[in-house]
């Protein structure tokens, strides 16, 4: 099994989740595909989760309000 990373709690100016992981959930993806291997996406996961919650709610997500 693998596992993306989750994002980091960086946004843009319109509230979206800025991608600072580069490729790398990409290339994960790519190999649990090419293997055959289950994936837990917790890139896209975050992701969402984030930008529901938006800049100052998803601080929540990590116990501070700072």
């Amino acid at each position: 099994m693998l596992v993306t990373s989750m994002q980091r709690r960086r946004f843009d100016s319109r509230g979206a989740v800025v991608n600072s992981l580069e490729g790398f959930p990409d290339a994960m993806r790519a190999v649990a595909k090419t293997e055959g291997v289950p994936i837990v996406d917790l890139e896209s996961m975050s992701r969402r989760f984030y930008e529901a919650l938006g800049p100052e709610g998803s601080k929540r997500a990590f116990g501070t309000t700072r």
